[in-house]
């Protein structure tokens, strides 16, 4: 097939630069030197060509658009499995451009291109140039090509983020993808950049090792691949709007759909005005947020007229966390930093056979006391964990602590803590992917009387969203807002949580001088992928010594089950031995936790044996719903037959002073259900959650709605079903279908249960009524 040829004109600068000309969907079988000869034509040495990615859907490279002055060139590359013939370019375009020591290469999110280049196409770059890099401002596109054309030339700001909204293939984007392009090779030519281009330093994945670039894209690959996939609109839920002039006042309902302010997103607004009985839609942007209370400005008037829809669109802005793992790569791959020098990391993810820790590392033959907390003494494998956290060995260094669900993890945490506090030690930071497993490990230290510690958290996350979270804890809670004045709350204090991406917060210097980092404990280990340790372990290199993951090994990190580069630490196999794993739950009845055991577990976690509901008392029940029926709602489902059996459920439970909560694997259910018991009359607040907002909590009973009726689904991951299955203390109820879960579900988690427990769990919903 002849590559297609059109032309197009740049609308990034208000400026004329002439005719680009672009040649689409050039195979890369038919790269060959006299190709690169007539694209290099008459221009000379050293030349600048620009880089921009064009990714599948899924995150894999399949195109690269190449840009020399007025040309653009857009490269497929074959799938795999093609044939050697089929790949013969690739050594073409590698000596001809991206290994060419005369050719600089400029490219927005450089370090990321050069990663997906080796891993999805086995290609290497030698002059790669970090466009953002050699400019001042923030990392998006829009801040680099201001910066670059200062006030010599206009950019047109909505052209710029409609160019770069996305880099995933479409054919109708070819132009953008081609713009991209040609944007980074042409800001060298400005004004006064061509001597901060030139100073940049190189990404050059040439001089790395195989070795080191299976770890590079190890530990960065999945991300980048969750990002490219990354949804760009979202419903906002809210109520209470007010408007005045072309200011909008609304109320954020949920925090998942909160409002943010944002270079990156705009809000899509549909408004009814009353005079003309029409619905119209414009564009807002956040201008102010606090807490739930947002304002949109828009560009018309809005008085008389009602808000009916919300919806923010564009991709969500990297996290700071984002930004520090991405600065470590890219400071890797440009030199600045040997990862593989850091014990932790290299131990971690290059292993040697003649690999020794340190020798400032202390090591100790004695281990201190364990302090007994509470009446209930540590069982065996508890003990045995929390000798291994206060150990001084180079064995125990990176300790790895399996804990299924209930089987006291916080215990052993907080047990861990007060011994080692006892013992003189300092610098100990306790953190979790989530804030309110972190929440949770405050909450043990409290109730065992353990005071030394505080706790910081996000204003963003506590103000005005989960402030009652933190009412009990409220002496020892930080908030990010009160940072700069917090040095006299730390005096002394030997104890810091936080979530893992409160580490990269630029203010926690504040807290890492008072009281630095030397042992770690993170908690929800296996939700954590490989590439977020990288950057905390690299910035605390200096102080930290030891190193406690602890997991239930039930939730992966998010994105895992469609990407299988986002790996987490319990996927390093050398690690693996180890592991100390607790061997009994206190939290579920026996009847759930010896199923879940065997399921899971290969029946090697017991249950308690004096839990307050024997073995022999009936404590799950399968609600069978005739009609159940799972529906489609934009890209979840939901099931109104089961919600109907829920909210009796529920009504039951409530009218009886059950302590109780519901959870379903589909968002589009909980919201629905949230609006149902609102609408009946139940209290709805902090009742009903999806699997992942639930993990590390619990109630006496759970109400179960598997949603699914046709196809598995969320059910087929045993992970995420076991956190779902395993929330109760007393009593479960699992609404599905009888049908269902015998043919379909059969060898799900939920089908191995009620074959375990046969036809005697099966209820129908008539059958379930107020007990006196």
């Amino acid at each position: 097939m002849a590559p297609k040829l059109r032309t197009i004109h740049q609308n990034l600068l208000d400026d004329d630069f002439g005719v680009i000309s672009v040649q689409e969907d050039v195979l890369e079988s038919h790269l060959c030197k006299q190709f690169f000869d007539d694209l290099f034509a008459d221009i000379p040495s050293p030349r600048v060509v620009g880089l921009a990615p064009i990714y599948l859907e899924n995150g894999t490279l399949t195109r690269l658009a190449l840009a020399v002055t007025n040309k653009v060139v857009v490269v497929q590359f074959h799938a795999k499995g093609k044939g050697a013939n089929a790949y013969k370019g690739r050594e073409v375009l590698s000596a001809e451009v991206l290994c060419n020591p005369d050719v600089l290469l400029p490219a927005f999110d450089c370090s990321n291109l050069a990663i997906a280049l080796y891993s999805d196409q086995g290609l290497r770059i030698l002059n790669g140039i970090d466009v953002q890099d050699a400019c001042d401002g923030d990392r998006t596109p829009l801040a680099a090509i201001k910066f670059a054309a200062g006030d010599r030339v206009a950019v047109m700001d909505e052209n710029v983020a409609a160019t770069f909204e996305s880099s995933v293939f479409e054919s109708r984007r070819i132009a953008s993808f081609a713009l991209q392009a040609w944007i980074a090779q042409c800001l060298p030519t400005l004004s006064g950049m061509e001597a901060r281009f030139q100073a940049a330093k190189r990404i050059d994945t040439s001089r790395h090792s195989d070795a080191a670039l299976r770890v590079f894209s190890q530990t960065s690959r999945g991300e980048q691949r969750l990002a490219i996939g990354a949804r760009t609109s979202v419903a906002n839920e809210y109520t209470a709007t007010r408007t005045k002039h072309q200011k909008a006042q609304v109320k954020a309902q949920r925090f998942d759909t909160r409002f943010r302010v944002s270079a990156t997103t705009t809000q899509r607004i549909v408004v009814h005005d009353p005079h003309t009985g029409m619905d119209i839609t414009i564009r807002g942007t956040v201008d102010k947020v606090m807490g739930r209370n947002t304002t949109i400005a828009t560009d018309i008037n809005l008085d008389g007229r009602t808000i009916t829809s919300i919806v923010t669109e564009g991709r969500d802005e990297p996290t700071l966390a984002d930004r520090d793992r991405e600065s470590t790569l890219r400071r890797a791959l440009q030199g600045d930093v040997d990862i593989f020098v850091n014990p932790f990391l290299q131990h971690i993810f290059h292993p040697t056979d003649n690999f020794i820790w340190p020798d400032t590392f202390p090591v100790s033959d004695t281990i201190p006391p364990i302090v007994t907390l509470g009446n209930r003494p540590l069982n065996d494998s508890q003990q045995q964990a929390v000798q291994a956290m206060l150990s001084s060995t180079n064995d125990t260094r990176i300790t790895i602590i399996q804990g299924p669900p209930g089987t006291g993890k916080t215990t052993v945490i907080a047990t861990f803590v007060a011994s080692a506090v006892a013992a003189g030690a300092k610098g100990i930071w306790l953190m979790a992917q989530s804030n309110i497993a972190v929440k949770n490990i405050a909450e043990k230290l409290a109730d065992v009387g353990f005071d030394k510690w505080r706790l910081l958290v996000s204003k963003d996350f506590q103000f005005d969203w989960h402030d009652h979270l933190y009412r009990p804890l409220t002496k020892n809670v930080i908030s990010t807002f009160e940072f700069k004045r917090a040095s006299q709350q730390i005096q002394d204090i030997p104890v810091i949580l936080c979530t893992l991406s409160m580490l990269s917060h630029p203010k926690l210097h504040i807290f890492t001088t008072a009281n630095p980092i030397t042992t770690m404990v993170v908690d929800e280990a296996s939700q954590i992928t490989l590439g977020n340790y990288v950057a905390p372990l690299q910035k605390f290199s200096h102080t930290i010594r030891k190193v406690y993951l602890i997991n239930i090994i039930s939730v992966p990190p998010y994105g895992a089950d469609s990407n299988e580069d986002m790996r987490s630490i319990f996927e390093i196999e050398h690690l693996r031995s180890s592991i100390v794993f607790l061997n009994t739950q206190y939290r579920m009845p026996p009847l759930i936790g010896d199923a879940v055991s065997e399921a899971i577990y290969d029946s090697q976690l017991q249950s308690n044996p004096e839990h307050p509901i024997p073995y022999e008392t009936p404590s799950c029940w399968f609600v069978h719903v005739p009609d159940s029926e799972e529906r489609p709602y934009g890209t979840s489902v939901h099931n109104p037959a089961e919600r109907a059996t829920v909210l009796k459920i529920a009504e039951k439970l409530q009218a009886e002073g059950k302590n109780y909560a519901i959870i379903t694997p589909y968002d589009s259910q909980r919201s629905f259900l949230e609006e149902d018991m609102q609408t009946a009359g139940l209290v709805w607040q902090d009742k009903c959650f999806n699997v992942d907002s639930f993990q590390g909590n619990e109630k006496d009973f759970i109400i179960v709605s598997l949603v699914r009726s046709k196809s598995l689904g969320f059910l087929a991951d045993y992970r995420r079903t076991n956190v779902m299955l395993t929330r109760c203390k007393r009593g479960m109820y699992i609404v599905t279908s009888w049908g269902f879960v015998w043919d379909k579900a059969a060898d799900t988690l939920v089908g191995r249960m009620a074959a375990a427990w046969g036809n005697d769990v099966w209820v129908n919903p008539e059958h379930l009524t107020v007990e006196a």
